[in-house]
């Protein structure tokens, strides 16, 4: 058997296994197509409102919930599978690939996080707390030396590109390459120090920084929530609280236009492979 046969063979067993995370298996394979996807179905489905391409900004965004008194972060987060944007807007994505896998509550503290951000910055806002989260990895990250005093990590300068971004009217600080080399310098420090947890959160900012030359999406006013999910039912009362949803029923079936997309890019077979996948585990 070839290796992607192989591979969907088993992803398909996976997912009816109940105590396999399927939803992790499946943003993996969907994160290299995950924005071409979008960006049909929204051309397509103009009652989605997508305007334009969507592109896949940072995976996993942490969105950082107030404490009790509300006065400042304590640092417990719930993630967004994607953040991406489009012309004009910024997304949350949630990715369900179960209908149980849909909380209700969860729903509920995304849209009163939303209510939060409704006609402010996203910079001022996801962003300026996710600023604030470096800040508190950056201060707490640092190794000891031999004469017990902190050390700064090598990727110091990542940390504070990003904090200080907002002072340099969305430019790239002079002396910093404008290549999309910030994720992967992150990655090659991540390894080297065989980073955990919160540290990885430099690898996020990577994924950021790399996407700041267009810097529309990190000043837009308008923030949204997009479910990526099995099916529809149980949400038709959430319809009218401005979620979008797109249903894998809906991909597959639109899965010649998002096909010749894939064609442009050189993800043809990926994407028939992903498709058989679907059908093969009855997400459509």
């Amino acid at each position: 058997m070839k290796i992607n046969e192989i591979l969907a063979e088993n992803i398909t067993k996976d997912y009816f296994n109940a105590k396999v995370k399927t939803e992790v298996i499946f943003d993996t394979i969907l994160t290299p197509v995950i924005g071409e996807i979008l960006t049909v179905i929204g051309r397509e489905n103009k009652k989605l409102k997508i305007n334009g391409e969507m592109k896949l900004l940072a995976k996993e965004f942490p969105m950082l919930k107030l404490n009790e008194e509300n006065e400042k972060n304590n640092y417990r987060n719930c993630n967004a599978d994607y953040l991406m944007c489009d012309n004009n807007t910024v997304y949350f994505v949630e990715l369900k690939t179960t209908q149980k896998s849909i909380n209700k509550f969860q729903m509920k503290n995304y849209l009163n996080y939303l209510a939060n951000c409704e006609n402010k910055r996203f910079a001022d806002v996801s962003g300026r707390a996710f600023i604030d989260l470096l800040n508190h990895v950056s201060k707490t990250g640092y190794p000891h030396n031999d004469q017990g005093k902190k050390e700064k990590d090598d990727l110091k300068q990542l940390f504070e590109v990003i904090i200080n971004y907002p002072k340099n009217d969305g430019k790239i600080p002079e002396g910093w390459e404008e290549d999309n080399t910030h994720a992967a310098r992150a990655i090659s420090y991540l390894k080297k120090e065989k980073a955990t947890s919160s540290k990885k959160y430099i690898f996020t900012a990577g994924q950021m920084l790399d996407n700041m030359k267009d810097d529309k999406w990190w000043n837009c006013k308008q923030i949204k929530l997009l479910y990526l999910l099995h099916s529809e039912k149980q949400i038709s009362k959430y319809l009218q609280k401005g979620i979008i949803f797109v249903t894998f029923r809906e991909i597959v079936e639109r899965a010649y236009a998002v096909s010749e997309e894939m064609e442009k890019k050189g993800l043809k077979n990926y994407w028939e492979w992903i498709v058989k996948i679907l059908i093969q585990c009855g997400l459509v």
